[in-house]
């Protein structure tokens, strides 16, 4: 059978779906297999099938998609994550747990995997320790929802035992310069625009639909890097990049 590759938008809404942890019918796993033999070196396809998989109930088919040349080391950490979460799915716990602990002794403050550990010791019974690494996290990353829906459930399991140790509140003092608040500030203004918008803090991207161009993407990391001098910088950088935003949805050379 011919391979119909999907058009921009219909991958941006799968992966977008993947990305919220929903459950794909099996047409939609389908495409996605195809997306990734027609794309055999690319490994961000890969763990997006993997996920797709994990989500849909297939973390066995997750492990063997991960089990290739080259994924047994911890020089793609992103693997190791995948399959700890494939591991957690197959109830697998201590394996998935080792296996993130030993990129955290080699990644200190990693968000993913810390966001992953924190899932699996609040599956184990551990709220309390799932919520400091949740804390970790949001430090560096407030908008992070997932790490906000864990940390949620961990409050709520703790309500639930008050007998249970509550960890030590973490300073309010958030950076006011940090890449999480500089996210929180983009948000606001494209909001302020009233453009569907959606900010991809893994990989430092930004999704816009503009009125006249329509769907536009563009890399965020480097305009964040060189704004982090002071505030006015982060309030010039983000100005800079509404107006050219406004110049590329008319057209403006």
């Amino acid at each position: 059978m011919t391979h119909i590759p999907l058009n921009p938008f219909e991958l941006d809404a799968l992966v977008a779906r993947v990305e919220a942890g929903e459950a794909l019918g099996q047409a939609e796993l389908d495409r996605l297999g195809r997306e990734v033999e027609a794309r055999p070196d690319s490994l961000d396809w890969r763990l997006c099938f993997a996920h797709a998989l994990i989500n849909s109930d297939l973390p066995h088919r997750a492990l063997e998609l991960l089990n290739f040349e080259g994924a047994g080391t911890l020089h793609e950490i992103l693997i190791h994550i995948v399959r700890a979460r494939a591991l957690g799915a197959m109830e697998r716990f201590g394996e998935a747990e080792e296996t993130l602990k030993k990129i955290l002794r080699i990644y200190p403050g990693h968000a993913d995997a810390l966001r992953a550990l924190a899932l699996l010791r609040l599956r184990a019974g551990a709220p309390a320790e799932a919520l400091r690494l949740c804390e970790e996290v949001l430090i560096t990353d407030p908008l992070d929802d997932a790490t906000k829906q864990i940390r949620a459930s961990a409050e709520e399991a703790l309500a639930a035992a008050p007998d249970l140790p509550v960890p030590a509140p973490r300073s309010a003092r958030i950076d006011r310069l940090s890449r999480g608040s500089f996210f929180q500030a983009l948000d606001r203004a494209l909001s302020d625009q009233s453009w569907p918008h959606r900010i991809a803090g893994k990989s430092g991207e930004l999704f816009v639909e503009l009125p006249r161009q329509g769907l536009v993407r563009l890399p965020i990391d480097p305009i964040w890097r060189e704004s982090r001098g002071s505030e006015s910088s982060r309030r010039e950088a983000i100005d800079a990049l509404i107006a050219e935003l406004k110049r590329i949805d008319a057209n403006e050379s």
